[in-house]
């Protein structure tokens, strides 16, 4: 069977970016409004990787959606997430 112009090898459409790390590592579709995405890019597999061997998802979750956490500071947050999860693992 032929495929169509329209989709790529893995059945994306053109033009699609690849998951992020967090999306790639967890086995699971990354949205366009991926709360990891941001932080977590496809390129550098191994921030996400350490961050999740000593947090875990869910928490590292939890702290990029704090209600408290103003936008300003969420990428401070999660600089200083993927710092500690690196010297820590």
């Amino acid at each position: 069977m032929k495929e169509s112009s329209t989709s790529g090898g893995a059945g994306r459409k053109q033009g699609a970016a690849s998951p992020c790390a967090a999306c790639k590592l967890l086995r699971r579709r990354c949205s366009h409004d991926c709360v990891f995405a941001p932080y977590f890019p496809a390129d550098e597999p191994h921030k996400f990787a350490s961050v999740h061997k000593v947090f875990g998802a869910s928490n590292v979750n939890k702290m990029l959606q704090l209600k408290q956490l103003s936008s300003i500071n969420r990428p401070n947050n999660a600089n200083s997430t993927t710092n500690s999860g690196t010297r820590l693992a």
